[in-house]
């Protein structure tokens, strides 16, 4: 009866389950590749190498991040931290 109320998966961690949807404002989501640039992942195998970056890179987050209008967005913040990220890096 619990499988049928709760679901197969209800003991397995959210992030671990194989039926789970990932929205844009989970934590684990990498919010700089929502706003079109992982640090991360441009710097991998480089001198810059960020170090393990265990972010998701979900498609579906990515279009649901898409579809905000830019105000929205703004409400966010996430294109102003990576914004200041990248400041950092370029700057030292």
């Amino acid at each position: 009866q619990l499988n049928e109320l709760m679901g197969k998966e209800r003991d397995v961690p959210v992030d671990q389950r194989e039926n789970r949807v990932v929205k844009f404002d989970d934590d684990d989501v990498d919010k700089y590749w929502l706003c079109g640039l992982s640090p991360h992942e441009v710097l991998r195998h480089t001198r810059s190498d960020l170090g393990l970056w265990e972010k998701i890179q979900d498609e579906g987050a990515k279009k649901e991040w898409d579809a905000l209008p830019q105000e929205k967005k703004d409400e966010y913040g996430y294109e102003s931290d990576l914004y200041r990220f990248l400041e950092q890096l370029v700057n030292g």
